[in-house]
């Protein structure tokens, strides 16, 4: 009686773990796809380890587990993005808890099998723009234009200390007649008036040169130029 006992526990320990088989495994494959951008390098990972898609779209089998899914996608020319998928509980293994009781529960939800991830995902992706480049100042140009020809100044005539410019345009020399030439008599009165004035511009000239270095005053200088210019 006691052996059909023992050989009754064994069965029903048998019939229980098969029972856990009911929620379809420990595993499931997830197709993931990426937009804009395709051709991404994508990772999933959970709590039961990380499983790599080479590029997108694509599809890798990965472990089931109570914890969600993440998923991280990058491509070489900048694009990234990520998501994340929940886990939840396959409608088996309530089934199973009826068929198998709590021991066949707890096997499936130790090895994952009493969850389910969504069968594929779609990552958005998004890129950032690149810095512009710092666009250098121009360099200013060299003037090349020739330079603008100066106007003649005239010539600057002193007359009595005072400078005055003569901007009159000069004449063509003319033969002057023989009969408008001055005498002897009126060439020395020149002569002597032009002594004078040599003289006179002299005297103003040394005037002026006190002034300007301030030996003498405004008020004297005014009153000895007056006294010159009466004596001619």
């Amino acid at each position: 009686m006691r052996v059909l006992r023992i050989a009754a526990v064994v069965a029903l320990a048998a019939a229980s773990a098969a029972c856990a088989s009911i929620t379809a495994g420990s595993t499931q494959s997830i197709a993931v796809q990426t937009s804009p951008e395709a051709g991404a390098q994508c990772e999933l990972r959970n709590d039961k380890g990380a499983w790599t898609i080479p590029s997108t779209p694509g599809s890798t089998s990965i472990s089931k587990s109570y914890d969600d899914m993440t998923i991280v996608c990058s491509t070489p020319t900048g694009w990234n993005g990520s998501t994340s998928i929940r886990s939840e509980t396959a409608g088996a293994a309530f089934g199973n808890i009826i068929a198998g009781g709590l021991i066949g529960a707890a096997v499936d939800m130790s090895s994952g099998a009493a969850y389910l991830y969504p069968s594929s995902a779609i990552v958005m992706m998004t890129r950032q723009p690149e810095p512009k480049a710092d666009t250098p100042a121009p360099e200013p140009k060299a003037d090349t234009s020739a330079p603008e020809p100066k106007a003649d100044t005239p010539a600057a005539v002193p007359v009595l200390g005072m400078t005055l410019v003569d901007d009159a345009p000069a004449k063509p020399a003319t033969e002057i007649p023989v009969s408008l030439l001055p005498t002897a008599g009126q060439a020395r009165a020149a002569e002597a008036a032009r002594g004078d004035a040599r003289i006179l511009a002299e005297r103003l000239s040394e005037l002026d040169d006190l002034y300007r270095r301030g030996v003498i005053d405004a008020e004297y200088f005014a009153r000895r130029r007056v006294m010159l210019l009466e004596q001619r």
